[in-house]
């Protein structure tokens, strides 16, 4: 083959992939799903958590009273957004702390909250028990199908006899 018949084969190649590519390359992913968005705290009273650490991970913070006589247990909730979310799966690691955490079934944290048996399918209750009360850090971790994981922190410090009145993190 000369230069020529090269070159031209080149161009026509190069000239009907720019074509095929104007008409198929346009069709769009016909992909429905909903990918998590955010997750939302709420504390034992039904509250959301806005309170953050001033740490790069900005974790939202509980602050507990301390009491060193007795075990604390501490209920929150875990809502995940958007609700109609296609993957729903929410995983937590104990990051930092002497605790132990369990998933409970719903239950309405406050009045407004929709009752035990219409329980909305994006939120998730745990009940955390603290074996020593100190700084205590949880992570989780939704949007399993999607491309950007959601990850996201909730840290848990006390207030009392165990340290000052001042806590510095």
């Amino acid at each position: 083959m000369t230069k020529k018949t090269v070159t031209l084969i080149l161009i026509f190649t190069i000239f009907f992939s720019v074509i095929a590519m104007a008409v198929w390359g346009k069709v769009p992913e016909t992909s429905a799903d909903i990918y998590v968005t955010s997750l939302v705290f709420l504390d034992s009273l039904g509250n959301e958590i806005t309170d953050l650490n001033d740490s790069s991970l900005r974790e939202k913070k509980v602050t507990l009273k301390g009491d060193d006589s007795k075990t604390l247990d501490y209920i929150f909730q875990v809502v995940i957004q958007p609700e109609n979310a296609t993957d729903l799966r929410l995983e937590y690691n104990l990051d930092l702390g002497d605790a132990t955490v369990e998933t409970l079934d719903y239950r309405p944290l406050s009045p407004d909250a929709p009752p035990a048996d219409e329980a909305p399918a994006n939120v998730r209750t745990y009940k955390i028990t603290f074996a020593r009360q100190t700084i205590t850090t949880l992570s989780f971790i939704s949007n399993f199908s999607g491309t950007r994981r959601i990850k996201d922190y909730l840290m848990f410090v006390f207030e009392g006899a165990r340290s000052s009145d001042v806590i510095d993190l």
